[in-house]
């Protein structure tokens, strides 16, 4: 644990099998390194407790244990570990192994987000392809739809110079308090106002210059000067020729989950600083119990 520590990790640790589920319950970990000989009840047992919960299923495990039979690695893998480590331990291994195993998480949640966006991308191409061979009545329906959806929806001419805005749906209107008149011709990099260094911005311009569709989140300003954070899905619309002849912007406004992300990391910092200051007193303690002469 001072080694993982000393690596930059956020350590908890728990002294038998309850502890560890409780642990798990109280705050979901991003990976868990569990003794396979550990009590009440031991690591096989407290591994099928947590790969048998839908919130902790996903959460990497890795095994450590003494000198094994081959079928303890075996049971390992069976009851869902992603590696297994025995005696003696290497402490420069066991933290290249949690390393690969975080990285690969969250790749892994990077992939299953992709996957996502590239469903209803799918989703929202097939539904356009339907309707564009049926009937005057669908389409008018679709375009109900658009209309009618929560999300802010643009559409940019990318045959035009500074790529234009040709459409914007209600949603944008509500989501940005820019009428149509207002934003119909104009750059949508006006929302950024005068805060254009940004990460997600220069994402944008990396994705167009490539070609390439992407999805990034940027703060934007309203008409009335309020900030907000908006969620961008951009993709490109390519002729028969492969030409890109316009741009597709879909936007939501996730300022609540930002609200919420913020104040998530500001109680993580609190809860780390009140275990730093714990692990000082519980040092201090243990000096005064062992090293003090007159204590």
């Amino acid at each position: 644990s001072r080694y993982l520590h000393q690596q930059g990790f956020y350590v908890r640790q728990a002294m038998d099998g309850e502890m560890a589920i409780l642990a798990t319950e109280t705050r979901l970990p991003d990976l868990i390194v569990i003794q396979i000989s550990l009590s009440f009840p031991d690591g096989y047992q407290v591994c099928e407790h947590l790969k048998a919960n839908p919130l902790t299923k996903e959460v990497p495990l890795i095994f450590l244990a003494n000198f094994d039979a081959p079928a303890s690695s075996a049971t390992s893998f069976q009851l869902g570990a992603v590696d297994y480590l025995t005696k003696p331990y290497d402490l420069e291994e066991i933290g290249t192994r949690i390393y690969y195993q975080l990285n690969l998480k969250k790749k892994w949640v990077k992939l299953q987000q992709e996957n996502q966006i590239l469903k209803g991308k799918l989703d929202l191409f097939e539904s356009s392809h339907q309707f564009a061979h049926d009937t005057t009545e669908q389409v008018y329906l679709l375009n109900c739809a658009i209309a009618a959806t929560h999300n802010g929806l643009v559409v940019a001419d990318a045959l035009q110079k500074n790529y234009p805005i040709i459409y914007a749906n209600p949603g944008f209107e509500k989501m940005t308090g820019y009428t149509n008149q207002e934003v119909i011709g104009r750059n949508c990099r006006f929302l950024q106002g005068n805060d254009t260094e940004q990460v997600g911005i220069e994402e944008m311009r990396q994705a167009i210059l490539e070609k390439r569709e992407c999805c990034v989140t940027v703060r934007n300003y309203r008409r009335d000067g309020k900030l907000f954070w908006n969620e961008i899905s951009l993709s490109p619309v390519f002729n028969s020729q492969g030409e890109i002849t316009h741009y597709i912007g879909i936007q939501t406004d996730v300022s609540q989950r930002k609200l919420a992300e913020e104040e998530l990391e500001r109680s993580k910092s609190a809860v780390q600083q009140m275990n730093r200051d714990l692990y000082r007193l519980n040092q201090e303690l243990h000096r005064l119990a062992n090293l003090d002469g007159l204590t």
